[in-house]
């Protein structure tokens, strides 16, 4: 195998000294000279001439000018155009007859009827119905004849609401709530909101309560458990 390599690598040197030899010899002779390389590639260092194209070659096909790009459509129906794989959503938009915002009226003051002591004493003349709103104890202790124990704090209070009205107790009649507060009477308020509820309309507080009763009228008061009897003066 070396000797072949070893040959081959001879013969090719002798061919190029061969080829050398007869390029000298017939220099000037175009015919004769052997060129190395295609003369269409061949550049002639001296004379800086390109190779003159041949003419049998086809003309190179033009270029075809790239195409203009296309402008995105315009959104439809309020939609934006979205990359791929995203859901497409409408856009918010505001109703041009947005509808009316409610508007609440303010809280009527002096939902409750409030009476003076002389107011209070008159209606229990005529015969209303009074109820105390203190504790029971307190009740026990001293009540304004008549009047029945409904405490907002004790657990029988709803019991009680409805034994009146299975009582026979008219919603439409007059009923007179007193407590132990003469100022802001917080339970008179929240006993005529729950007989509101259960249907009495015609509801009064009795501002002074049993402190000023018991001041005033010290000889109507009652005690213990029952509401106790009420007897009115005699008219002339």
């Amino acid at each position: 195998m070396r000797n072949a390599v070893l040959q081959l690598a001879v013969l090719v040197g002798l061919m190029a000294a061969a080829g050398t030899i007869h390029n000298v010899a017939n220099s000037g002779n175009s015919q004769k000279y052997l060129q190395w390389v295609d003369a269409r590639l061949y550049i002639n260092p001296y004379t800086a001439q390109p190779p003159v194209a041949d003419s049998t070659a086809p003309p190179a096909a033009p270029v075809k000018p790239a195409d203009p790009p296309i402008a995105p459509k315009p959104p439809i129906d309020g939609a934006v155009k979205a990359p791929a794989g995203d859901v497409l959503k409408p856009l918010a938009t505001t109703p041009l007859n947005p509808p009316p915002i409610p508007v609440v009226p303010p809280a009527t003051p002096g939902a409750h009827v409030m009476l003076s002591l002389v107011e209070a004493y008159q209606n229990l003349v005529d015969g209303t119905l009074f109820i105390d709103a203190r504790r029971t104890r307190d009740y026990e202790n001293g009540h304004i004849p008549t009047a029945i124990s409904l405490s907002p704090w004790e657990a029988d209070y709803t019991d009680k609401i409805a034994k009146l009205i299975e009582g026979g107790a008219i919603l439409e009649a007059p009923l007179v709530v007193y407590c132990g507060d003469s100022k802001e009477c917080e339970d008179s308020k929240l006993v005529c909101a729950q007989l509101k509820a259960a249907g009495f309309v015609n509801l009064m507080i009795y501002q002074g309560g049993f402190p000023e009763w018991s001041r005033e009228k010290q000889n109507l008061i009652a005690r213990g458990k029952d509401p106790g009897v009420f007897n009115p003066p005699q008219k002339n």
